[in-house]
């Protein structure tokens, strides 16, 4: 098979039902099984498979877009969801597999949801004049919801080519997708990295989108995602359209959400809690509207947060001692742990990255850490590496408490040791508790551990 210049199979073999874009790889698709005909974003969704016919088949959906001509555009909205889809990895996004290409039409196989959309959940079967749809259970829809809200936060901490943060753009029930009972986000060819210098109006589906996006302003791209689950939410426990009334085009949408600067009406069904809610997320003024951070802080929503502020707050723990440290290893007199010190607590805090982007300020002071532990010129540790630095970290601590013990320090060194040494130990002992003010001699026992 050959190649065009951007790397994608062209020839298409035809077997049977199938149609075969890569015989090496497998990957067929099945014309005659559309699934929901009415799904897609500019492309059209067939069931598919890749590893077909070997012990690696796996069932997928296989998004097709036709592409006429040459068509730029297209081909660089195409190409930023596979850039994004590839980077992503969270339970509650939709995995990204393989692409291909064949005449005028290119494919994405993705993961397969048997469930099919929320939009296809919440259909009555039928229209009505404001456009109502099924209700839902508080609970179910707050938990289904967070699960989404947990991937929209997962995105911002995203990196490509020197950005980072990015966000959906295209919030609807159609890009919900289920696969046993998980809700998953779909469709990333409105998404965006978070430079707000340079933000397209006008992006995603009318109905969901923010008033300023709606109008062509200027908007804020993560509140933007914030009014489209907010639409969603209310749409589950209500049944309808927050602003309960008919339109007919654009302008009457404009209408609508201005109407919703005074009040929005809720029914007896809906808690105050979630009232309080949505109606800050559903701010017609971005300045007003809640943020991601201030949605997780919620009362009705922290409790499906609650790990995300823990590994916040531990992130805090380990800044903090590490800013003692800098202080105390100066009284103290001991510069020769600095460089275990650093790369140990920047290893703890790596696992916790993914939510680091919640708070700014916490943010800045970890790129601070890496930049001082780039400008010392060592190479990054494996994991190994890491087992070793713990051990050279452990006997430099015991052979100073030794000789601190021979020469007697006097009480104020003592009361800097007391926290230095807690530090230390925390960094290469695992749930270390310090319950009472240890002696000289207690340290250097629970050192030597």
């Amino acid at each position: 098979m050959q190649q065009n210049n951007q790397g994608f199979l062209k020839t298409v073999v035809m077997k049977n039902n199938l149609v075969c874009l890569n015989e090496q790889k497998g990957l067929v698709y099945i014309p005659g099984n559309q699934i929901d005909p009415d799904a897609g974003n500019n492309g059209q969704i067939f069931k598919g498979y890749i590893g077909y016919n070997t012990n690696q088949q796996l069932e997928c959906c296989v998004k097709r877009f036709s592409i006429p001509t040459y068509n730029k555009q297209l081909f660089d909205k195409l190409n930023l969801e596979l850039i994004l889809g590839r980077q992503l990895n969270h339970k509650n996004i939709v995995k990204y597999y393989e692409c291909s290409t064949s005449q005028n039409n290119f494919y994405i196989f993705m993961e397969y949801c048997e469930q099919g959309s929320l939009a296809q959940m919440m259909s009555l079967g039928y229209e009505d004049e404001l456009m109502s749809t099924k209700q839902f259970p508080e609970d179910w829809s707050i938990e289904m919801m967070s699960q989404i809200i947990d991937a929209l936060i997962y995105m911002r901490q995203l990196s490509f080519d020197g950005r980072s943060g990015a966000v959906h753009r295209d919030i609807k029930p159609d890009n919900i997708m289920f696969s046993n009972n998980v809700p998953k986000l779909i469709d990333f060819g409105m998404s965006r990295f978070m430079d707000l210098s340079n933000v397209t109006p006008h992006k995603g589906s009318p109905i969901y989108m923010s008033p300023q996006n709606l109008k062509s302003e200027r908007y804020d791209l993560e509140k933007n995602d914030v009014w489209g689950i907010g639409i969603i939410l209310f749409q589950l426990v209500e049944g309808v359209y927050p602003w309960r009334s008919e339109l007919q085009d654009i302008r009457d949408l404009i209408c609508a959400q201005e109407k919703l600067k005074q009040n929005i009406v809720y029914t007896n069904k809906t808690s105050q809690k979630l009232q309080d809610l949505i109606t800050n997320m559903l701010k017609y003024d971005e300045k007003d509207r809640y943020d991601w951070e201030q949605v997780l802080n919620h009362e009705v929503m922290k409790p499906y947060f609650k790990y995300i502020f823990e590994e916040i707050n531990e992130i805090k723990r380990l800044i903090l001692n590490y800013e003692l440290y800098e202080k105390l290893k100066s009284i103290l007199k001991i510069n020769d742990l600095e460089k275990y010190v650093l790369d140990l607590t920047l290893n703890k805090i790596h696992k916790f990255k993914t939510y680091i982007t919640l708070d700014t300020q916490l943010d800045q002071k970890i790129k601070e850490l890496y930049i001082k532990r780039i400008l010392q010129k060592r190479k990054f540790h494996t994991f190994k590496r890491e087992i070793l630095m713990k051990s050279k970290l452990q006997r430099k601590l015991v052979k100073h408490l030794e000789l601190m013990t021979l020469e007697n320090e006097n009480d104020a060194q003592i009361q800097s040791l007391r926290p230095f040494c807690q530090i230390i130990i925390s960094l290469y002992k695992e749930d270390m508790i310090f319950d009472h003010p240890m002696s000289l001699t207690e340290l250097l026992e629970l050192a030597k551990i």
